[in-house]
């Protein structure tokens, strides 16, 4: 009976059967999987399957795995719009974050800036929400001490911001991979701001190879909750696997196998790109004072899967 109704509703929504299909069966291993399997001998032989397949992709292979020479620079300038060197790469993979300042030209930043007025008001109706190109009505999510408001477009609204997407998916992952431009505007309501893990906490996304990109039109300082990455701890090694496999992954702050205080807050002028390797240690800092947070957020999980990482011959191409 089970199976007939899920058929009905395939039937009748295949779009949405096919998206949670993807989600449960195909999405990228994750931290909660890995955290359910108890047996010690077979998490090992499933961190080894995946990473074994990730070592074939030879871009993962110098990005998440080979010893890089340290490369000291982590800012790079976007003048050309959407020329990024080979320098930008080795230190992307590196360090595991890379910036791009200038990254738009002023006229997208401009539209971009726009978006997030709209998006401030939040009073946006299902009348308006086609016309103005928003894919989804604002969300708006309160803690006692920040207030969120999500909603996301079509990248095509953006050209150059989807032609570095390309670009830059392109070099990590071996094809181009397409996604969708989500607003994240957080605002500090109480101080000091209370934890939120995944969030203002020091966290992995995947144990996988992983990235995202994250634009803000903003100048962000130390008082507005920078991006913070612990350099290097991308690289899927000796101690990344002991971290992985006993479980210290799930209170990274409390972990001793890497020195959290060398932690960098990533302080970026108007106009900035992030370029992060998020299978390594990062998170938002805390909020210092009351004030706004703007970001948008690139993320790759509909178009990047499991098939991706089987499919690994056509990346070397």
């Amino acid at each position: 009976m089970k199976y007939i109704d899920l058929l009905i509703k395939s039937i009748k929504d295949p779009a949405k059967f096919f998206s949670v299909l993807n989600k449960r069966l195909f999405s990228i291993p994750d931290l909660n999987t890995l955290n359910k399997i108890k047996n010690k001998f077979i998490k090992k032989k499933y961190f080894n399957f995946w990473t074994y397949l990730a070592k074939k992709n030879l871009k993962f292979q110098k990005l998440f795995f080979e010893n890089e020479k340290k490369e000291i620079n982590i800012n790079f300038d976007s003048s050309s719009f959407g020329k990024l060197d080979a320098n930008f790469f080795k230190s992307l993979a590196s360090n595991g974050v890379a910036i791009i300042e200038n990254a738009l030209p002023d006229d997208e930043r401009k539209k971009i800036h726009n978006d997030f007025n709209e998006l401030k008001e939040n009073s946006l109706s299902n009348l308006t929400l086609d016309n103005l190109g928003w894919l989804v009505s604002p969300i708006k999510t309160e803690t006692k001490s920040k207030i969120r408001i999500y909603s996301k477009k079509k990248i095509n609204n953006y050209p150059q911001l989807e032609k570095l997407s390309d670009t830059i998916t392109k070099e990590i992952t071996g094809k181009i991979l397409k996604t969708e431009a989500e607003f994240y505007l957080d605002k500090c309501i109480e101080l000091p701001e209370e934890k939120v893990p995944g969030d203002n906490v020091l966290h992995i996304d995947r144990w996988v190879p992983n990235f995202k990109l994250i634009y803000s039109p903003f100048e962000i300082k130390i008082d507005n909750a920078p991006f913070t990455y612990l350099l290097e701890s991308h690289k899927i090694n000796k101690t990344y696997e002991k971290m992985i496999l006993e479980n210290n992954f799930q209170n990274i702050e409390e972990n001793n196998l890497y020195d959290l205080k060398k932690t960098t807050q990533i302080l970026l002028k108007k106009n900035s790109l992030i370029v992060a390797l998020t299978n390594g240690i990062h998170g938002r800092s805390p909020f210092l004072d009351l004030k706004e947070r703007m970001f948008v957020f690139l993320q790759y999980a509909k178009s990047f899967n499991k098939l991706s990482f089987l499919n690994y011959r056509s990346f070397n191409q």
